[in-house]
Order: C-alpha cells, then sequence, then structure tokens
C-alpha cells in the first residue's frame, strides 16, 4: 500500500502537536509490512528529504495565512508532483488547512481519500468566536458563509473523516458532517521517549503548564488557582503566545512572582525535561480542544494531569476527580490538590494507560483497517 499524506508543515518545521503527531503516524507506517512507501507533501520550504522510512516532498513555501489563497496555490504547486501523487492508493490530508486540495485530488483522480479533524477551521459555529479580533471574526464570516463552496467541498470528496475524540466527531456532526464518515481514531505516544520520572527538584510541588499562552487556553484561571493553594506549590509556564505579557501583569498582581516561572517556547526535543521536573501536568483549557497532544506526552512521562471537562481532555484522563469544569480558579485548585494527595498513584496509573491505549500497536491496526475499508 502506497499512503500519501498532505499537510502544511512537517517536522522540523513544527507550530503545535499537529506536526508532531502526523511525523509519529507516517513514520510508525513505514515500519509496517503492509506498507510498500509512505510520502509525505507540504508547502514549508523547497526540498526532497528521506527520514525514518518516510519521503518528504517539501513543495514550495507558500502558506499565506489566507487557506483559500493558500489552497490555491498548493494545488498549483502539487501539480509538479502529480505523478507521484497519481500513484498512490491513499491521500491521507493532515492538519486541516489543505484539505480542500486534497478533496479535489481525490475526486479529480479517483484516489480514496482520508481527513483528519484536528482542528475547527472550516466549520460555521465559532467556537472561540469570543477571543478573537473583528478583523478575524469579519474574514471567517466571509469564508465560512460566503465561500462555502470552495471551502467545504472537500466535506463531500473525502472519502473518510477522522476525528481524534468523540467530542471532535459530535461537534462536527453537529455541523453538518455526515456522522456515517466521521471514525475516531486518537493520537499515539512516541515509545521511543525514555518516559523515567524523576522526583529529584525540591521541597514541594511543581505544577506545569505547556502550550500557547492565548485566552482559549485559560492560563489566567491556572495562575488564579495558584492562590487558592499552599505557598509551596510553584508553577513552571512552557509557551509563548499573545496573552503572555497580560499574564505576567496578573502574576505580578496576585504578587505570584516567587512561585511562576516562564519558559519560553521550548523545541519538542526539550519537553521530556520539561516534564521531568514537575510533579502535576495541568491543562486548564476553556475551549473544546480536539485532543491534547501534550496530555498523552505529560502521561506517558508518569505525571498525573488535572484538565478542565472540555473537548477530548475527558476522554484521555482516565481519573474524574482530576476533572474540573472550566473557568474556575476554585474548582481547578480542588482538582490539583487531588492530584497531590494520590500523585504516587497517579503516576504509575497513567503510564501504564497511555501504554496500553495510545502505543502505535494499538493505533495503527485502526488506521489499517480505515484504508482497507475505503480502497
Amino acid at each position: 500500500m502506497h499512503i500519501g499524506f498532505i499537510s502544511p508543515r512537517y517536522p522540523p518545521s513544527v507550530v503545535g502537536g499537529g506536526e508532531i503527531s502526523l511525523q509519529l503516524l507516517a513514520e510508525n507506517l513505514a515500519k509496517q509490512n503492509w506498507v510498500d512507501s509512505v510520502q509525505v507533501f507540504t508547502i514549508d520550504g523547497n526540498a526532497v528529504e528521506h527520514r525514518n522510512g518516510v519521503k518528504i516532498y517539501r513543495v514550495a513555501e507558500i502558506d499565506s495565512g489566507i487557506k483559500e489563497i493558500t489552497n490555491i496555490r498548493a494545488l498549483y504547486n502539487f501539480s509538479s508532483y502529480l505523478n507521484d501523487i497519481k500513484q498512490l492508493d491513499i491521500l491521507h490530508s493532515y492538519n486541516m488547512k489543505l484539505h480542500p486540495v486534497a478533496g479535489y485530488l481525490s475526486k479529480r483522480y479517483d484516489i480514496p481519500s482520508v481527513a483528519t479533524l484536528n482542528s475547527y477551521e472550516y466549520i460555521t459555529e465559532k467556537l472561540s468566536a469570543q477571543y478573537d479580533n473583528p478583523i478575524k471574526l469579519a474574514y471567517r464570516y466571509v469564508s465560512l458563509s460566503l465561500l462555502k463552496a470552495l471551502t467545504l467541498s472537500w466535506r463531500d470528496d473525502i472519502d473518510q473523516l477522522v476525528a481524534l475524540s468523540e467530542s471532535v466527531k459530535s461537534i462536527y456532526a453537529d455541523s453538518g458532517f455526515p456522522m456515517e464518515k466521521i471514525v475516531v481514531i486518537p493520537n499515539m505516544i512516541d515509545p521511543d521517549i525514555a518516559a523515567e520520572h524523576s522526583t529529584e527538584h525540591g521541597d514541594g510541588t511543581t505544577l506545569l503548564y505547556a502550550g500557547a499562552i492565548k485566552k482559549p487556553k485559560g492560563v489566567d484561571y491556572l495562575i488564579k488557582a495558584l492562590t487558592f493553594l499552599p505557598e509551596d506549590v510553584s508553577l513552571r509556564v512552557a509557551g509563548t503566545g499573545d496573552q503572555l505579557e497580560e499574564i505576567k501583569k496578573l502574576v505580578a498582581a496576585l504578587n505570584l512572582k516567587n512561585r511562576v516561572e516562564f519558559t519560553g517556547w521550548l523545541d519538542h526535543d526539550e519537553m521530556p525535561d520539561f516534564y521531568a521536573s514537575g510533579d502535576i501536568f495541568v491543562h486548564p483549557s476553556v475551549w473544546p480542544e480536539p485532543f491534547g497532544r501534550t496530555l498523552l506526552e505529560a502521561m506517558q512521562h508518569s505525571l498525573p494531569v488535572v484538565a478542565t471537562r472540555t473537548g477530548g481532555s475527558p476522554e484521555v484522563i482516565p481519573q474524574t476527580e482530576l476533572l474540573c469544569r472550566s473557568e474556575s480558579p476554585a474548582a481547578l485548585a480542588i482538582a490539583i490538590q487531588n492530584a497531590i494527595m494520590n500523585e504516587t498513584k497517579y503516576r504509575k496509573e497513567n503510564n501504564e494507560y497511555v501504554n496500553k491505549l495510545y502505543h502505535p500497536k494499538k493505533v495503527i491496526p485502526k488506521y489499517k483497517s480505515l484504508y482497507e475499508q475505503i480502497m
């Protein structure tokens, strides 16, 4: 079976967990004896590479930020690789932006196709509208309402859709996507990560947060939750974003400077050390994230994970007492206290849990069945 992926980016070009998830999927597929080749077509450079069994075509650097223009330019640049694309048995679009191109190529050349739903870029429900500025809202209205024939044509042209969680499936089904075309297949862990957890990092409890620092992520509620917790509970924040300065001002206003550390952006290969530096990972999101990749990574590193009951998080975290309602510092603090009280127990549970349910050996067969179904 010859499998081709289309994605805006591929590591080392990374803006979030989606690129890491694609890399794990592509490289683990390349190891399977039923797979003849795995290719990835991106728009993040100009090069042809071979890495860990995957052939990567970086066809051009053309992401304009406006998805309609980007798709038109991508289609033009992919035309140079049509002979390779037409030989594929499966065309799989990942990381959303180029789904229209994938849908067109699938329909035009009769290639069985899959698209992964790992964001809400193309649906009319403005799930994070309250966090957008007026210009973004205006563009979203034009894109989703007036240019619907272009931006949503892939919904009918793609053969099968993959949601990362039941939450995502439900949101897309409520937005008019055919339920029967959506199958749930979660992200997978990286089995090559050495996930030994060290507890030798001082007294007290160190909380960890990793991700974008912007309003939908709920970092401000996590900062406020510290005021409900003992003074020996501190927080390390990894990431950047447009709310960073506001969050730093909040830390100062609450007299928490000696309890909160900002590491800045960390590359993916720096994350194991980050996870090893803390005791509990906290995911305080206030919007329905499809599937936080950091949840799996933290659990693989034997960390208890506290999260809000939004999006895919409740499907990933096995301990209900570590889940809480969103936008409530007090509720978040209670869940963190629960994690502190049973930290050793949760560490063992989480590492075993993710290796049992999210190991490639568990996830890859689901893709094999899906691909065979549509061929």
